[in-house]
């Protein structure tokens, strides 16, 4: 993977959602905080998912955290605490392993927090961060978006961020990571990449023609189901203001991403949909979320 790529690439997490499926958790915590399992640590959520892209080469001044004004409070109170001497007394009392975890926690500054404003959608975090830092993106390749709730474990290998960005380069095009179907009810669950594989890659890759959102097993094209993220071209975030531009909340519809990306796919970009080598895992889905845990 080229590592100076992955230094200009954007990595845009959406942290503004209610978390209504964890309640009622959620209404003492982000959804974004429910603990997960790392090398034998307790972490958030979004800060799993945040040592992964650091892992693979993204920089921690590159990345946004989109959030609703209920919780901006608690997210820098978290991202901007320095526990410098709190991880020195950790280290004095010989509890090297969690000093050490502690100072692995970036400290983000008051631009990298980015309130959410706009319709209801997986989309306007993107259109949030294109308007409010129109001027600063320009130093940019690629964006990657990637849901908090939505991970998959760690691998002997690369993480699922490294899978993505080295994708990303080596398809020159936009990445879709994608979960094999395990059920016949997960066709009804998750949107399912209709597209055509690509050569010497064992069904583990398509290209993109489109995504067809819960279509049941007798109209899917394909068994993998788009999850977790993606890793999209910058070019998006003029095709997203320009779909916001022409969009009418009063339908009732959310303002989604998916039709987004369709628009870039029929104007000519290319997109693949990468099978992610991991267990996948939906934090805000009990059941999920019991076997995550299971898994350690």
């Amino acid at each position: 993977m080229n590592s100076t790529l992955a230094k200009e690439t954007l990595l845009i997490i959406p942290c503004a959602g209610n978390g209504t499926r964890l309640l009622p958790f959620s209404l003492s915590a982000p959804k974004e905080f429910m603990p997960v399992p790392n090398s034998g640590l307790t972490v958030p959520a979004v800060l799993d998912l945040i040592w992964k892209a650091l892992d693979a080469g993204i920089l921690a001044e590159n990345i946004i955290l989109v959030v609703s004004e209920e919780k901006l409070t608690k997210f820098r109170e978290f991202f901007q605490t320095n526990r410098e001497a709190f991880a020195e007394e950790l280290a004095a009392k010989g509890k090297v392993k969690f000093s050490e975890a502690v100072q692995k926690i970036p400290l983000f500054k008051d631009e990298q927090f980015i309130v959410q404003n706009g319709p209801y959608g997986n989309a306007t975090p993107l259109t949030s961060v294109a308007n409010q830092l129109s001027g600063e993106l320009s130093s940019f390749k690629q964006i990657l978006y990637m849901f908090p709730d939505d991970l998959f474990t760690e691998t002997d290998e690369q993480n699922d961020i490294a899978q993505m960005l080295a994708a990303g380069e080596k398809y020159s095009g936009g990445i879709f990571a994608t979960k094999r179907v395990l059920s016949d009810e997960e066709y009804d669950k998750y949107g399912i990449v209709d597209g055509n594989s690509v050569a010497h890659t064992s069904g583990k890759v398509l290209k993109v023609n489109s995504i067809i959102e819960k279509p049941g097993k007798e109209n899917a094209t394909s068994d993998l189901a788009s999850v977790s993220g993606y890793l999209l071209p910058i070019e998006l975030f003029v095709f997203a203001q320009n779909k916001l531009a022409r969009f009418d909340a009063l339908t009732g519809e959310e303002f989604m991403i998916q039709p987004v990306i369709q628009d870039m796919i029929n104007g000519g970009y290319d997109f693949f949909a990468v099978k992610i080598d991991g267990e996948y895992h939906d934090t805000g889905n009990f059941a999920d979320f019991a076997k995550l845990w299971e898994s350690v």
